[in-house]
């Protein structure tokens, strides 16, 4: 079996946040959500890091969560798109085993705890957070990832 790091799409497999909804707004998509399997609210596409295409997150793992307009996400310096702070919504996952890549920062001395995510093999990031109200909580900004449609 291939390690997450040996997982990787292929560029042209890999769409933006954006691209995926454009193509099901466009083709007149009857589901809630084009991003969640209609059977089980879970994510409908493998889910991986922007820029090294790393898999992150498995099809059907994640529930689709609405964003806390009160939590701003940094924007990560690596890339050179620029991010809402406050994501579109979020993938949400209860434990951190589920994820195939991830990486977690330590917290920032005086801060709130916060514990931003990245990807474990590219260090690009923030890709979401963990707050330390919600032990069980580990989120990934949907628009911070490219998902296989492939």
């Amino acid at each position: 079996m291939l390690n997450a790091s040996q997982q990787r799409s292929s560029a042209s497999d890999l769409k933006p946040y954006e691209e995926v909804a454009a193509t099901a707004a466009a083709g007149g998509s009857s589901s809630a959500s084009p991003f969640v399997l209609p059977d089980t609210l879970l994510n409908a596409f493998d889910i991986h890091c922007p820029k090294c295409r790393c898999l992150v997150i498995r099809r059907g793992v994640a529930t689709q969560q609405d964003a806390d307009k009160d939590v701003e996400v940094p924007s990560p310096a690596a890339t050179s798109a620029p991010y809402p702070l406050v994501p579109a919504f979020n993938w949400a996952l209860s434990n951190m085993m589920a994820f195939e890549n991830v990486g977690f920062t330590k917290a920032v001395p005086g801060g709130d705890d916060t514990r931003y995510l990245s990807c474990a093999d590219c260090d690009v990031g923030p890709i979401g957070y963990h707050p330390p109200t919600l032990p069980k909580a580990f989120l990934i900004a949907a628009d911070r990832v490219r998902y296989n449609t492939a």
